[in-house]
């Protein structure tokens, strides 16, 4: 009798694993297929052709959102984003994916508020962010805040402030979106850099950006209006235009001359 009880439960477990590994091959089948990848610090996260989320890497933080606490050296699915998805922002330990009806919704690290929902409990999954249930077009997300453009085309940030690089005029963190000052439409792109600084591609090709102490916009001058990506990088910023170059750094001239603009010289050298 022993030796069939041991005989059935040997069977239920190999019915058991049977079971988990064709349900896990399956589903690393379906996620083969990504048509974007972010990273963070030490955690990646990929959107796939079905509008899932699938993140793998260190889980410290609740980066991977599947509502576990292992690190995961393969992808694993984020809770509640199995379809419907658009896109994916990564930040150092926070991100943030834009569902198919322009909502947002972020999980990791909710130091500063980076996750929006305007609570600091801890979320293993992904949470809505306050008052962006609809109307997104893009977003970013950067260390410990996230920053989005609205459908009106304006930009609303939430999260770490210290350098006020969520644009609002202070430097108080903030729990929910807040208004990104004098920025409330025209607005198409938005990127946020490592720099702590935020940039916008404003109507006309035009560059405006905040941060690094800046505490509100301010327009960078001489990139003209043809401009048509922006990448803030750890202490550099870029623009690639339609003009013969096609990068141009103003950080590095605008602490030199504390103006946000790149100076002459930089420009000639960035044309050749």
């Amino acid at each position: 009798m022993r030796a069939l009880r041991l005989l059935a439960v040997a069977g239920g477990l190999l019915a058991l694993a049977a079971v988990t590994g064709s349900s896990r091959a399956e589903r690393q089948s379906a996620s083969a297929s990504a048509v974007t990848v972010a990273a963070g610090l030490a955690d990646s996260c990929a959107l796939t052709s079905a509008g899932g989320v699938e993140c793998w890497g260190y889980n410290g933080h609740d980066e991977l959102g599947d509502g576990q606490t292992p690190d995961s050296l393969t992808p694993v699915a984020v809770r509640g984003l199995a379809t419907g998805v658009t896109a994916i922002a990564e930040g150092l330990r926070n991100a943030c994916a834009m569902t198919r009806g322009g909502g947002v919704k972020c999980w990791g690290a909710i130091y500063f508020g980076a996750l929006g929902d305007g609570t600091t409990g801890r979320h293993r999954t992904p949470v809505d962010v306050s008052g962006l249930s609809t109307g997104v077009q893009t977003i970013s997300a950067r260390q410990d805040d996230a920053c989005a453009v609205t459908a009106a085309g304006g930009a609303k940030c939430w999260g770490y402030n210290f350098l006020g690089q969520l644009g609002d005029g202070t430097a108080t963190d903030r729990p929910t979106p807040v208004d990104v000052s004098g920025l409330t439409s025209g607005l198409t792109v938005i990127a946020s850099g490592l720099n702590l600084r935020t940039c916008v591609i404003a109507a006309g090709g035009r560059v405006i950006c905040w941060g690094r102490r800046r505490l509100t916009p301010a327009a960078v001058s001489g990139l003209g209006d043809a401009v048509k990506a922006i990448t803030p990088g750890p202490s550099s910023a870029g623009a690639t235009t339609s003009r013969p170059w096609t990068f141009r750094d103003w950080n590095r001239a605008w602490r030199r001359s504390r103006r946000p603009g790149p100076t002459t010289a930089l420009s000639r050298a960035s044309a050749a």
